[in-house]
């Protein structure tokens, strides 16, 4: 028996196949992971139990090589998983294990197998660490987990964008960003919704992105930048409603409308500057036409009827105009 002792009140059995498998008898190693990849929900409770009750360092640390490189710790000699559902329930086992359960008397020793996982010779554990550091609120390795966005396996990817979302830090976004734009659907979908839950702190990042060749991107970052209640993404959106591509222009006037009285100062500007060719008279009518109290739609109403007339070219631009040197006075004068 190995000298490693794994103890727990509760599953006295499972702890003991916990010694084993830490002493390396494969059969024990197995069975240890059968049961916590197990679609049994009740056995895999028991493992996951026995596991949060020690305090035992190499167990912690065989927990992050298993989550990390697919085979238990670092034993080049372990045989990596093969069964594709059950490995994954795995994973989830083992994030939960590292990421749930704060009351657990395992906590010292699980942040402190992640804190020195950081600086592993071996980028996997390195990445895996970060992630769920990360999933704790813990963002001393975000630089990691950039790398891991940029360089790590497929899945390693949507682990580290899931956990850039999770973490809200605005040094996230910008590697954000650049997956957006990625031709794979997956990535690109998980890093629109993750750049959008850093809501004010993707702001920078996504005003950059609103310049990218591809519609696609400006759209996503559209839709973003109207949860983001900032006078900057207004005018952004603003420049939006000239954008070259029909959807783009669209959402932006929905965004815009989203925004709220916010956004009409910035429209205001966008149409008094110069006509454009395209429709932007028209989205920008609709975006008006959202905002605002009655009493506000009844000052807007010269602008709308321009907008919507045969004239708008010539009318409009000069009737914004107007309008924002009106704005801009009730302003200052509440400021």
């Amino acid at each position: 028996m190995s000298a490693t002792k794994v103890s727990s009140q509760r599953h006295p059995a499972e702890a003991e196949l916990l010694e084993r498998a830490l002493a390396g008898q494969p059969m024990a190693v197995e069975r240890v992971l059968n049961q916590l990849g197990s679609s049994n929900q009740w056995l895999q409770q028991i493992m996951m139990e026995t596991i949060q009750d020690s305090a035992e360092t190499l167990l912690w640390q065989r927990l992050l090589g298993s989550l990390a490189l697919h085979r238990w710790g670092t034993m080049a000699d372990s045989p990596r998983r093969s069964e594709h559902e059950a490995s994954e329930r795995i994973d989830a086992a083992v994030t939960h294990l590292f990421v749930g359960e704060d009351d657990a008397p395992s906590v010292p020793v699980k942040l402190s197998v992640l804190h020195a996982g950081l600086n592993d010779v071996d980028c996997h554990v390195r990445r895996a660490a970060a992630i769920l550091l990360a999933l704790r609120g813990d963002s001393r390795g975000i630089e990691t987990i950039i790398e891991a966005v940029r360089a790590g396996d497929r899945e390693c990817k949507l682990r580290a964008i899931d956990a850039l979302g999770r973490l809200k830090d605005e040094r996230g976004s910008w590697v954000l960003a650049e997956v957006l734009a990625c031709n794979d659907d997956v990535l690109h979908s998980e890093a629109a919704r993750a750049l959008g839950e850093l809501g004010d702190k993707a702001l920078a990042a996504a005003l950059d992105v609103l310049k990218s060749p591809k519609p696609h991107v400006r759209w996503h970052v559209v839709q973003i930048m109207g949860r983001i209640s900032d006078t900057r993404a207004a005018a952004g959106l603003a420049e939006a409603l000239a954008d070259g591509d029909f959807s783009v222009r669209w959402a932006a006037a929905d965004a815009l409308a989203t925004l709220g009285p916010l956004a009409v100062s910035k429209i205001l500007e966008r149409l008094s500057r110069y006509a454009p060719m395209n429709d932007t008279y028209q989205v920008a009518y609709h975006a008006l036409r959202q905002i605002g109290t009655p009493e506000m739609q009844l000052r807007l109403l010269p602008l709308l009827k321009a907008l919507h007339g045969p004239a708008a070219a010539v009318v409009a631009p000069v009737e914004a105009y107007r309008l924002l040197q009106e704005w801009e006075t009730d302003s200052d004068r509440h400021e």
